[in-house]
């Protein structure tokens, strides 16, 4: 039967050692950095500059107000990142110029004052059919966890 020499024994340890170091250190620096692999094998998220082309045609579809403006990003924090049950979301900061309608003695309705409203454009990579929303909450209010800005 084959037996280990002191120095035998600590130079089987030290190689042992020497292979879990090489192997699995980068393996648990990945892990513990952060990075999910939905944003590591992700496609490329959509900048301000794109979602503010969009943003009039996903308007239409949910108001009737025409807006005058949208203001992007105006904290110029970026991207709110959230976690969700089925994914990963990214909320898009706007401020939106809208008219305030006023009603005149003879029943007609005339635009007068303007005023501006907090926005949140969601956007749900998962979501195939309609990855857009758009959201009046405070940023407190917003579903998902995990809750970080990001720069893109």
């Amino acid at each position: 039967m084959f037996r280990y020499t002191a120095s035998a024994l600590l130079m089987d340890i030290n190689r042992k050692w020497t292979f879990c170091r090489i192997l699995f250190f980068p393996i648990l620096i990945i892990a513990f950095s952060g990075f999910s692999p939905e944003e590591i094998y992700a496609e490329k998220l959509p900048s301000y500059r794109e979602v503010k082309k969009i943003l009039p045609e996903i308007w239409q579809k949910k108001y009737p107000v025409k807006p005058v403006k949208f203001i992007s990003d105006p904290e110029n924090k970026g991207v709110l990142t959230a976690l969700d049950k089925r994914g990963r979301v990214y909320y898009y900061h706007f401020m939106v110029v809208i008219p305030r309608p006023v009603r005149n003695e003879d029943e007609s309705i005339k635009n007068i004052d303007k005023r501006k409203s907090e926005l949140w454009v969601r956007y749900r990579p998962y979501e195939k059919k309609d990855p857009w929303d758009l959201s009046f909450a405070r940023r407190d209010l917003l579903p998902g966890k995990n809750k970080r800005w990001m720069k893109i």
